[in-house]
């Protein structure tokens, strides 16, 4: 079962890895951090503390567009 967190009342999956490598690779220097990193691995977007939901579609909608022309130009 993945390790959960509260805010605002509301418990989501929250993840965790037991690799120190991780967090320095990706500078995660405390909680909430979200990360959202592209498919060659290099940080993307990175937003310390809560996100909201426009946040988070905004962010996944850039990443996909930006991946999908990486993949049409064949970077």
């Amino acid at each position: 079962m993945p390790n959960r967190c509260s805010a605002n009342w509301v418990t989501y999956p929250a993840g965790w890895t037991d690799d120190r490598t991780v967090p320095n690779k990706y500078r995660v220097t405390s909680m909430l951090t979200t990360v959202f990193v592209s498919s060659d691995g290099t940080i993307f977007e990175k937003s310390v503390g809560a996100i909201d939901a426009s946040f988070l579609a905004r962010i996944s909608q850039e990443l996909l567009a930006a991946e999908s022309t990486a993949l049409n130009h064949g970077g």
